[in-house]
């Protein structure tokens, strides 16, 4: 699907007469999309440098499919910090959501 979406061609049919007879008809096909690529992201590492005291933002990550079935979803799946110190949004945007004190936890 990813490089056809359509095909046609055409089927002849003959007997062996003679003269012979023959017929032809056209087929069209419709190639559907199925949920076969894995989405992948834009840069493969992605390092940033966070001031202390400050929540917010951080970054955005970018992510595509070349499918078509449907939309990429973010998460955090694995994080050195406490739970949920960091989230994505839809979008891609990972902020931090408490602010850090580097004296008190110097990650």
């Amino acid at each position: 699907f990813e490089t056809t979406t359509n095909f046609e061609c055409t089927v002849l049919v003959r007997d062996h007469g003679s003269p012979f007879l023959w017929d032809e008809a056209t087929i069209l096909g419709v190639v559907f999309d199925v949920n076969d690529n894995a989405p992948t992201f834009s840069v493969s590492s992605f390092d940033e440098e966070i001031n202390e005291n400050y929540a917010g933002e951080v970054f955005r990550v970018e992510a595509m499919d070349i499918d078509t079935v449907g939309s990429v979803m973010f998460s955090i799946i694995n994080s050195d910090g406490p739970e949920g110190l960091f989230t994505v949004d839809v979008n891609g945007v990972v902020a931090i959501t408490t602010a850090q004190d580097y004296e008190t936890d110097p990650h």
